[in-house]
């Protein structure tokens, strides 16, 4: 079994919890410079490292998962069932907030690809060589969202949609054993004609591209 490097550990299985359907994102990463302060650019809002070191870009679907561990009575509220992984729905929507404030929760950023670009920033280790577009919203789990990906070194290119939700997902534990349920709500807001401009094919020229599939935790 391959050893992570000194001072280092892989991923955890909860930090690689999510279940998403992905579909093609509309958000530009900026060329081969840094960012500016314009406000009118997706990027104005993101730290954006020198795309010289840039090796790899994900599309997909970002959400931040909430992950906890709970009780029998929290499982049977939320009708959710270990082993499990489902789409939210109307009734499961207050169960996020109401898991921060009732129990003590871990924050990973989420969603198949992203997990996919974490691990390989991981595992390239040189800050700059991945980045990740994707659709979240402008309140506070995007903001966690965010902070989570970056201290994972990644290079995220957020749009942040002001009237939709940052796409979430509970990861309730119980027993070693999870279950999944994401509202992808932002994440799925996206649009073509962002991922066919000129600065994402710069981009993408650049680096190897790794698009969203089906669903994945």
């Amino acid at each position: 079994m391959m050893e992570p490097p000194p001072g280092a550990s892989f991923p955890s299985r909860r930090a690689r919890a999510a279940s998403e359907v992905e579909v093609r994102p509309r958000y530009r990463l900026c060329p081969a410079r840094p960012c500016r302060s314009d406000t009118r650019c997706p990027c104005a809002q993101i730290a954006c490292a020198s795309m010289s070191d840039l090796k790899l870009i994900g599309f997909g679907n970002p959400l931040l998962d909430i992950s906890a561990v709970v009780e029998q009575d929290v499982l049977d509220k939320w009708g959710a069932k270990l082993n499990d992984a489902i789409l939210a729905e109307d009734k499961h929507k207050p169960m996020y907030a109401e898991l921060t404030e009732s129990h003590s929760v871990e924050y990973i950023a989420g969603g198949a690809t992203q997990n996919s670009i974490r691990v390989a920033q991981w595992m390239m280790g040189k800050p700059g060589s991945t980045a990740y577009v994707g659709c979240i919203g402008t309140d506070a789990f995007g903001e966690q969202l965010e902070k989570a990906a970056r201290a994972d070194g990644v290079n995220v290119a957020y749009m942040k949609h002001p009237e939709t939700p940052t796409g979430t997902c509970a990861v309730l534990v119980k027993a070693g054993e999870r279950s999944l349920i994401a509202n992808l709500s932002a994440a799925n807001c996206y649009d073509i004609a962002h991922f066919e401009t000129p600065e994402i094919q710069v981009s993408r020229n650049r680096a190897l591209g790794l698009p969203g599939r089906g669903q994945g935790c």
